[in-house]
């Protein structure tokens, strides 16, 4: 099973592609915003809650957000060695200083990062493009006076959106 090719029907996938798009962003935003940990193991937990409904099985969920946990784990780390000290010093050596401070943040960093990076993984592998496409276009207002036959045709000029296209075999786009 290829992960990018397929698109996952559940009871999430009912809803307005743009909607949970903006409601993504909602989260990544408040989230960037704060620096402390329990904002984002709150959003965290909220989002976990909701995981059952995303229709993604456990093993596929798991394969999309490895690099995310990855990129998590590594920051924390990076943040536990080279982040703002203060409070307690646990270890000392050169640049790399451990500190209540630099712990705390690292937790902060970990949970941030992953409460915005699993929305993003259920929302790309929930979302049809053709779905997003005409979900978009209805939000836009698109003239109807009948030059474009199908809506997805105007958002085909993004260049990631002819890549997919292009990539997936779909060979009868037109590059302009």
């Amino acid at each position: 099973m290829s992960l990018t090719t397929s698109v996952v029907r559940g009871p999430m996938a009912r809803i307005n592609p743009v909607t949970k798009l903006f409601a993504a962003l909602v989260i990544s935003v408040a989230l960037v915003l704060s620096i402390d940990w329990v904002s984002a193991s709150v959003a965290l937990a909220a989002e976990l809650l909701l995981l059952p409904w995303s229709g993604l099985s456990a093993r596929s969920l798991a394969l999309r957000c490895t690099p995310i946990v990855v990129a998590a784990v590594l920051g924390a780390v990076t943040i536990t060695l080279y982040g703002r000290s203060w409070g307690e010093t646990y270890f000392s050596w050169a640049f790399i200083t451990i500190t209540d401070g630099s712990l705390t943040l690292a937790l902060a960093t970990l949970l941030r990062v992953l409460a915005i990076g699993i929305p993003a993984v259920v929302l790309f592998a929930t979302v049809d493009h053709t779905d997003f496409a005409d979900a978009l276009v209805q939000i836009l207002h698109h003239r109807a006076d009948g030059a474009v036959k199908r809506p997805e045709t105007d958002l085909r000029n993004l260049c990631p959106f002819r890549f997919h296209l292009f990539h997936h075999g779909k060979h009868d786009v037109p590059l302009v």
